[in-house]
């Protein structure tokens, strides 16, 4: 169905059990906050990946964190504004790590599962539009999606990339699709 919910501020109650991937939406401390637009196309991604999941593997699909909103099942995405402007992230070659760095200070973990975090400013190499990286045996690691640097691309194909590069699962070196 439709996305009909609004972002948490921190995880929620997770519905079903086992590892699951949460989804995270993070801007800069002085972006413009545009959940309205880039959530429902969020849950649209989440929807394309899970069915090229469940036609390419579908014994392992993996089980994106959804919660009960009053709505109905909904996705459960976690806005955070992260502590730096966007001129602090645009400036360095190393944005994915301390984009990172500052989403586990606002307190969400990266040893509790797969974080997918949609970024919502720009960085400074224009032709990345996601990175991925994480302890594969632990079922845990980090994958970020680049919002500014991925207008013109298929965002779920990106993610999934990202994904399977989390998972342990591309060769080391594999080039991005962006």
């Amino acid at each position: 169905g439709a996305y009909c919910a609004e972002p948490g501020n921190a995880d929620r109650a997770p519905v079903g059990l086992g590892p699951a991937i949460h989804i995270a939406y993070a801007i800069p401390s002085d972006a413009p906050d545009l959940f309205s637009s880039v959530g429902p196309s969020i849950a649209a991604d989440v929807e394309a990946i899970e069915a090229w999941w469940r036609r390419e593997d579908p014994g392992r699909v993996p089980r994106f964190d959804r919660y009960r909103a009053p709505c109905g099942l909904q996705l459960d995405v976690t806005r955070v504004r992260l502590s730096e402007t966007t001129r602090y992230y645009e400036r360095f070659a190393v944005q994915t790590e301390m984009i990172l760095e500052d989403l586990e200070r606002s307190g969400l973990e990266s040893d509790s599962g797969i974080q997918l975090v949609y970024y919502g400013g720009p960085i400074a190499d224009p032709d990345v539009c996601g990175a991925g990286a994480g302890d594969p045996e632990q079922m845990i690691g980090h994958t970020v999606v680049f919002l500014a640097h991925c207008t013109d691309r298929d965002r779920a194909r990106i993610a999934t990339h990202e994904i399977l590069r989390t998972l342990g699962a591309l060769p080391t070196g594999a080039p991005h699709p962006c």
